[in-house]
């Protein structure tokens, strides 16, 4: 899906986009390494972070050295936050309400012992990242 909204973008500076992940200390880390080394390798490139790492902890992906940090919600949205970077702008993120205090039926007949992350889950633990990412 990014790799098809970026198509044709202006201009002929490099872009780089950095898909996050923050369900562990491992994989953050990981993106923010990557980040670095592009940062280094790749100095006047522009670096754009996407994923649940932007939007559990944006600042730590800015420090790393990204350009533009984009959280999951705005992933569709890419090109043009990155049109409105270029030009000098800025594109207003969408915000989504919070899901505290909502409860999960019991008496459901749908219910799995796992989950995949990719699914995503509300229920807000307090070890886990998921419900808010």
């Amino acid at each position: 899906m990014i790799r098809e909204k970026l198509q044709g973008l202006p201009g002929q500076g490099e872009l780089h986009v950095v898909n996050t992940c923050a369900v562990t200390g491992l994989a953050a880390r990981k993106g923010r390494k990557l980040i670095r080394k592009l940062r280094r390798e790749h100095p006047r490139a522009l670096i754009v972070a996407v994923g649940c790492q932007a939007t559990d902890s944006p600042e730590e992906l800015r420090n790393a050295g990204a350009d533009l940090v984009v959280p999951n919600r705005d992933k569709a949205r890419i090109r043009e936050i990155i049109l409105a970077h270029l030009k000098g702008g800025t594109v207003q993120t969408r915000s989504w309400p919070s899901l505290a205090g909502e409860r999960i039926a019991r008496d459901t007949e749908q219910i799995r012992a796992n989950l995949k992350v990719q699914d995503g889950c509300s229920v807000g633990c307090t070890f886990c990242k998921t419900w808010q990412v």
